[in-house]
């Protein structure tokens, strides 16, 4: 299991487990990512939690944004992070792709680089501005 001293002193290597899943990638420029890899829809896919260090994230917030990830996976949700999204995504979404109880927006397959539906969870934050836009300016 990982602490901050252990982190602190990391030295250049593939990845260091941690528990739960959680492990950290180091670069040769001795950078630290904070990772956890999932599958959701017969899809692998990886998280980065962010950097640690100097105004990074910390093992423990990690840790809680571990388990909040975990809980949606449970849930057959995706744990989107505030993820990037591509202009050409953000350009064509309908007020009807966008299903504010659930968090989520459901890109169709005409739409996807991979030809198929998919299901992304918006995070509260996003959930919590787009709502009042479509409420109050459509």
């Amino acid at each position: 299991m990982l602490t901050d001293s252990k982190l602190r002193n990391l030295k250049p290597q593939n990845k260091v487990a941690d528990r739960d899943g959680l492990y950290v990638d180091v670069t040769p420029a001795i950078t630290v990512s904070i990772r956890y890899n999932h599958s959701i829809y017969d899809h692998q896919e990886t998280i980065t939690f962010g950097h640690y260090g100097e105004g990074g994230i910390t093992l423990a917030e990690a840790r809680e944004r571990l388990v909040e990830a975990k809980r949606m996976v449970a849930d057959g949700k995706p744990p989107i992070l505030l993820a990037p999204v591509r202009m050409s995504d953000l350009l064509h979404v309908t007020w009807d792709e966008i299903d504010f109880e659930a968090s989520t927006q459901s890109r169709p397959a005409g739409r996807m680089k991979a030809g198929r539906a998919y299901v992304i969870c918006m995070d509260r934050i996003v959930s919590f501005i787009v709502h009042p836009a479509k409420i109050y300016y459509f």
